[in-house]
């Protein structure tokens, strides 16, 4: 050792901190600070005692501080257990003493370290004490025997013409396999940690690297898992009444919709070339009158999918697919294009799930159905873990639609994935449920002379070829797999924990061998935790209600007057009546005006255009002078302030911005510039680099200077963007960075939106319908349009502004549309209407405004058309009470 060492700054270290970890004694953090003063650091700052430390920066330590108190930290990208070592222990050759301290500890997804050279961001690693590493280092521990893992055949046996087949070898016995294959306790009385209700920051945020972590390496469940938030999403905006909001999502709750929002976009890409491949086998041989092939496995890769058939198939491979000389498998290119109108062919595998990957990266996809009786023994912790990450595909996949899945009270957490699929059963109402399946099968495949699998690739009477799997516990499973006597291709599947015959067998390492291929996986894992985080997400994201706007609370100009979405508050109303209105507001009309040529409700009317009282107009009249000056400059395209876009694709400009072709991330400095004109009470570099998911707050110093060149400077040369030294925050003693939105600064079309509403709402009359139309004209498409992707995650927390602009902008122009259809000013309406659908395509408000303005210009006829188009026939659909109200009095849909 010598006199002094270094330590590396971590998130959320202080002196305190570093001290207390590195010398045993939060005391003596003074003797870190001296060592210190003075000195630059890596961002070029200048140490000083009196000011934060910032994450990154690489501090001098007094000579002992490798002590003994041991410790974990989490794993980021680039570390290795070699680099921790050297970080944490001062050598970088101790590394065993770290794979040794963390082979017990369960990562996330289920994982253990068993490989010294492989780590993942996320994994927790158990710092040992300093003194460890002053003995002799040990050799590397021997990794545990692992199951061989030949390719699904060698390559000698490959031709660029034919894909391997599946391999033709008896698989190697369990024993000689080496993996465990003791009885699975049932996970209804295995002991299980309850998921975590803990309000430690902390916790939850380990909570949520668990669940992103898994995430990032289930390729499907992250992509189904999307697809039914967006659907819960959509059905929100549809059912949300005018001048309502959409139901606010707790702060812990978002972070998960944003760990699966971000990871699913980009998995969805790989599930849903998966789906449209089987789905054109399917096609094919509906086309050709062939059997459908009998799948047993899928083989995703980056180059290609490939999948195993449990025989030869009766006909050749489709086209654009290679098919191996026995015909027992198929390849096809990841670049085939696979046209989306295979959607609508119904999907014939519906039981396949995700059981692992190999160690070339090959995610493997098991057909349950082509098993029928699934037993899944080996490691008790590990195999429930895989069971119920397979129960959690099925809720979610897109290819399951229809699956009825019974589960164990042990595997209760996941039914509120989705209800409409799991539910939990006892053995007995189990039994019965198999029973009378099996028996519907065999009364259908004899009526209707086609099987299954024949009836999936036709549609014929689909609804009774859904699988039906059920997941049973360890004692209860041979009982009733005696009963059952489930066999493949029956519709019916039994998991289950019976150890005499696996079809798959998972060590404690997480290893799961796969004796039909003779293949060994890292097998896929879901913790109770991870399972009940998801099921809360998908069930508040499933929830429809809506509840009233908010009130600005922000420091801008409307808090105190207006809602957040710019409607006045509720104090400055005054209540709407049927047949007396105030010419103050903004649709003066009766009701019955607007109730026979538009296409709304009184309680439409009462929320978004109510009266407002003589004395509340003039209280409200000096409220926000500068708006004139704002929208003067915002539509002058030589004015020197920048302006900010948010109303469709997120766009800055700037007309003395620097050139930003010189950005190497310019969508990044995009999103942050946006993120800072989103928030009036600035953010710290701490809690930027958080938000974003960056490691260090060098990232946000480096976009805080990109945003300074695109933003470009006052007339007095001063920064948009000013130095977080510089700011009111800094001043109060914590450093902040804020962006100058303020009267004769950074202009941002959602601020004026809300203003010009807001004035609207006090003028009323014509004077306010001529704000509304201002206002709709900042709108460009949906609020923060191709936003969801990782440049936005701060989209997720607090106060979720793209719903409210996108509600905000769907009342506006129903406002608007029913001002002008009662004025006979059709194209007004019209254009008002259009507006809303491309702002919120999923709302039926817009489909009714334009439905009126084709009543008006060409007859119902027309108005009818475009509804059973957009909407359906509500005399089969399940019409909104609002749409039925409206379509009963405007008589449209009536026969």
């Amino acid at each position: 050792m010598t006199s002094t060492d270094e330590v590396t700054v971590m998130r959320l270290d202080s002196l305190w901190s570093i001290a207390e970890r590195v010398l045993g004694d939060g005391e003596r953090w003074g003797e870190i600070a001296d060592l210190n003063e003075g000195q630059e650091m890596s961002d070029g700052t200048r140490f000083s005692a009196a000011a934060p430390i910032q994450p990154g920066w690489v501090l001098r330590v007094p000579g002992e501080a490798r002590s003994n108190v041991p410790h974990e930290v989490t794993v980021r990208p680039g570390d290795s257990l070699s680099s921790l070592a050297h970080e944490h222990l001062g050598d970088a050759q101790a590394y065993p003493l770290l794979a040794e301290a963390t082979a017990g500890v369960i990562q996330p997804g289920g994982a253990r370290l068993t490989d010294p050279d492989l780590i993942q961001p996320g994994w927790t690693v158990r710092i040992p004490g300093a003194d460890a590493a002053e003995v002799a280092v040990p050799a590397p521990p021997t990794p545990a025997p692992r199951v061989p893992h030949p390719d699904v055949a060698g390559p000698e046996e490959q031709t660029s013409q034919q894909p391997a087949p599946a391999p033709q070898t008896e698989a190697p016995s369990v024993e000689a396999a080496k993996v465990q294959t003791t009885e699975v306790d049932s996970p209804q009385d295995e002991p299980q940690e309850a998921a975590s209700t803990s309000d430690d920051p902390a916790e939850q945020r380990t909570d949520l690297l668990a669940l992103r972590a898994l995430l990032a390496t289930a390729t499907c469940l992250a992509a189904g898992a999307f697809v039914m938030v967006v659907r819960n999403r959509r059905r929100q905006f549809k059912q949300r009444g005018i001048g309502r909001a959409i139901a606010p999502t707790p702060p812990v709750v978002g972070e998960r919709e944003e760990s699966v929002v971000l990871e699913g976009v980009e998995a969805q890409v790989d599930a849903e070339f998966v789906d449209r491949a089987l789905r054109h086998i399917a096609a094919v041989s509906h086309a050709r009158g062939t059997a459908l092939p009998l799948l047993a496995a899928v083989i995703l890769s980056a180059e290609e999918l490939t999948v195993l058939l449990d025989e030869p198939a009766s006909a050749p491979a489709p086209e654009g697919w290679i098919g191996s000389v026995d015909n027992t498998s198929w390849a096809l290119s990841r670049e085939t294009y696979l046209d989306e109108s295979l959607d609508s062919q119904p999907a014939p595998y519906p039981a396949l799930v995700t059981v692992g990957r190999d160690s070339a990266g090959r995610t493997w996809l098991l057909d349950l159905e082509a098993l029928g009786d699934v037993g899944v023994s080996g490691d008790s912790a590990q195999a429930a873990a895989l069971v119920r990450f397979v129960v959690a595909e099925l809720a979610v996949n897109a290819w399951a639609e229809g699956t009825e899945v019974l589960v164990s009270e042990g595997l209760s957490e996941t039914v509120q994935m989705n209800p409409a699929r799991l539910r939990t059963a006892t053995p007995e109402q189990a039994a019965a449920r198999v029973r009378a399946v099996t028996h519907d099968i065999e009364e259908a495949t004899v009526a209707l002379q086609a099987d299954v699998l024949a009836r999936r690739v036709t549609g014929q009477v689909l609804d009774s070829t859904h699988p039906l799997v059920v997941v049973v516990s360890a004692e209860t499973g041979e009982e009733l797999r005696s009963r059952l006597s489930p066999v493949a291709r029956s519709r019916a599947v039994v998991i289950h924990h019976d150890p005499t015959a696996p079809q798959i067998v998972v060590s404690e390492d997480g290893i799961a061998y796969v004796p039909r291929w003779n293949v060994a996986l890292t097998a896929m894992a879901m913790t109770a935790d991870q399972a009940e985080a998801m099921a809360d997400l998908l069930s508040v994201t499933r929830m429809c209600s809506d509840g009233p706007v908010p009130d600005d609370t922000s420091d801008g100009v409307l808090a105190g007057y207006a809602k957040v979405d710019g409607s006045l508050l509720d104090e400055f109303r005054t209540e709407r009546t049927g047949d007396t209105i105030s010419a103050a507001s903004l649709l003066p009309d009766v009701d019955e005006t607007y109730l026979s040529r538009a296409a709304t409700t009184t309680e439409d009317l009462a929320e978004v255009a109510p009266s407002v009282s003589a004395e509340a107009a003039e209280a409200l009249e000096e409220i926000d002078p500068d708006l004139a000056a704002d929208l003067a400059a915002w539509f002058d395209p030589d004015a020197h302030r920048p302006k900010v876009r948010l109303l469709g694709p997120v766009m800055v400009t700037a007309a003395q911005g620097g050139d930003t072709s010189s950005l190497s991330n310019l969508a990044g400095t995009t999103s942050f510039i946006a993120f800072l004109a989103c928030r009036d009470r600035g953010v710290t570099g701490e809690a930027a680099a958080a938000v974003f998911g960056w490691q260090t707050q060098r990232t946000v110093q480096n976009r805080a200077t990109d945003a300074r060149h695109v933003l470009g400077h006052r007339p007095d040369g001063s920064d948009w963007l000013p130095d977080a030294s510089k700011t009111e925050g800094a001043r109060r003693g914590n450093p902040t960075y804020e962006l100058d939105c303020g009267p004769g600064g950074v202009l941002v079309d959602a601020d004026l939106f809300r203003r010009l509403r807001f004035r609207a709402m006090k003028r009323g009359g014509q004077a306010g319908q001529d704000d509304l139309l201002l206002a709709l004209s900042l709108v460009d498409g949906a609020p923060f349009e191709s936003a969801t992707d990782r440049r936005y995650p701060w989209l997720f927390r607090g106060q979720r502004l793209d719903d409210v602009m996108t509600c905000a902008i769907e009342d506006v122009a129903h406002i608007v549309a029913n001002h002008a259809l009662a004025g006979g000013d059709i194209d007004t309406a019209r254009w008002a209407a259009e507006i809303a659908r491309e702002a919120n395509p999923h709302g039926e408000a817009s489909w009714l405004d334009l439905a009126a303005t084709l009543d008006a210009s060409q007859g119902a006829k027309a108005a009818e058309a475009l509804l059973r188009e957009h909407l359906g026939d509500p005399a089969v659909g399940d019409a909104l009470p609002r749409t039925e109200g409206i379509l009963d009095r405007r008589a449209w849909l009536a026969s």
